[in-house]
């Protein structure tokens, strides 16, 4: 039997997490890289060792926080059309392969795996939305808030797990 790789379930759950709220995965990373870089990316001629950047970091974070908020605007599209839908998969992928290749892992892969795992979570954070604000249920800004909240406290608990084992 093959053993998984020990980062395997975060980086399902960052990338899950972008399928959610498209900057989270990214910025999540950012943060975690850019206060414990990793040799790997440094020595990578791939653009994943500029999220190792304070500035990069702070950057994702600011966005993150702006999608927030922009989330609960009435104009905002759905995160199933083709548009919002891309940009999740493409942040999820990124992710992914971001901390495949940080723990010596095959980027493609990495995107291969993000990317279908952030496609999944958008449509399944889509329908659960609709299903908890449907008719005389909980508001849009009121489960915004709530999903913001479980992107949050998941991203952060599982970059603390990350810290825990150490990126080499």
């Amino acid at each position: 039997m093959t053993k998984l790789p020990n980062y395997l379930w975060q980086t399902f759950g960052l990338s899950f997490l972008s399928g959610m709220r498209s900057f989270s995965g990214p910025a999540f990373v950012a943060f975690m890289l850019s206060r414990n870089p990793s040799k790997n990316l440094e020595r990578s001629h791939l653009p994943f060792k500029y999220l190792q950047s304070p500035l990069v970091s702070n950057t994702l974070c600011v966005l993150a926080l702006g999608e927030c908020v922009g989330d609960k605007l009435p104009a905002v599209p759905n995160r199933t059309d083709i548009f919002p839908l891309t940009g999740r998969v493409a942040f999820g992928a990124f992710t992914a392969a971001t901390l495949f290749k940080a723990k010596s892992g095959n980027a493609v892969s990495g995107l291969i795996v993000g990317g279908a795992v952030a496609l999944n979570a958008a449509f399944a954070s889509f329908y659960l939305r609709k299903a908890i604000t449907g008719s005389d249920k909980l508001g849009n800004v009121a489960a915004g808030l709530i999903e913001d909240c479980l992107v949050l406290g998941i991203g952060t608990a599982i970059i603390a797990k990350m810290n825990s084992s150490r990126i080499k």
